[in-house]
């Protein structure tokens, strides 16, 4: 039979173990969030050098070679990269979250590094990329415009 002491104390190391390996599982979650976000903006960049790329050389009109992320609901865009959106973030009325936007692809932890491999790809070709936000007019949910000019 245990004294109370020792109960105590393996109660004390119970509880320590199970916040231990919370932490743990938390970590996990992140990590694999993070290479889920990873592939969605990569698939996303590889996506729009791909259609820049086209639509230059189809030569379509430069007033149509942009990409929406965001904005789906009020824009009824048929593609809105909605997965990207969230990963960038986007504001939408349904949560009134307003983040950081294209600001996101400067955090090193994220996603700088695709961000910067892209813009290379632009400067290779005398091209700049930029960003530009555009909204609904109503406050209701604004979007992301990635847009491409020669340099």
């Amino acid at each position: 039979m245990l004294t109370l002491g020792e109960q105590l104390k393996q109660n004390i190391q119970r509880e320590k173990q199970a916040a231990e390996d919370r932490a743990a599982a938390l970590d996990q979650c992140r990590t694999e969030e993070a290479r889920r976000n990873f592939a969605t903006a990569k698939a996303f960049f590889d996506e729009a050098r791909e259609f820049f790329t086209q639509g230059i050389l189809q030569r379509k009109e430069i007033s149509t070679l942009y990409l929406q992320v965001g904005g789906a609901h009020f824009n009824r865009t048929n593609d809105a990269h909605s997965a990207f959106a969230e990963v960038l973030g986007v504001y939408d009325y349904r949560n009134g979250d307003i983040r950081q936007g294209p600001a996101s692809l400067y955090n090193p932890r994220k996603l700088e590094s695709l961000w910067l491999e892209f813009q290379k790809w632009a400067t290779e070709n005398d091209l700049r990329v930029f960003w530009t936000e555009a909204s609904d007019g109503a406050g209701m949910e604004s979007w992301w415009v990635l847009r491409i000019e020669a340099n």
